[in-house]
């Protein structure tokens, strides 16, 4: 009933952002160890993100995850591009890699998948044999 849940968002809005229209990346956040960025998207949609509230934000904790595009040239060249909404190593904060990709994923950017010696040179951070 929007009579009774109309004056609650008003009062939300007022008392952290003290007006009514904040912009939509103040109202909500992608935060992820030293990553605080703006994020746009909502449930159950395309760019599916799902929020809970900190700090009289939302902050988004689930949703969308891993989105890889590859594609072939005519030339039979393999040709690819991936995000993550934080890093690759969402489960150590230690690592540089944590949130090192939640920049380019509110920015909706991508990052290039090298995958030949010759495309991934120059990209290495450690080689090793399980």
């Amino acid at each position: 009933d929007a009579a009774t849940t109309l004056p609650k968002d008003i009062a939300y809005l007022r008392e952290n952002f003290a007006r009514l229209d904040p912009p939509l990346g103040v109202l909500l956040r992608d935060r992820h160890g030293k990553a605080d960025v703006p994020v746009y998207g909502g449930p159950d949609a395309l760019r599916a993100i799902y929020f809970h509230r900190e700090d009289g934000v939302g902050i988004g904790y689930n949703g969308d995850s891993f989105i890889m595009l590859i594609e072939w040239g005519p030339d039979g060249q393999v040709h690819s591009r991936s995000i993550q909404p934080w890093g690759a190593a969402t489960t150590r904060p230690e690592s540089k890699h944590y949130a090192d990709q939640a920049a380019l994923f509110t920015r909706e950017q991508w990052k290039p998948v090298w995958f030949d010696a010759v495309t991934l040179a120059g990209h290495v951070e450690r080689e090793y044999r399980p």
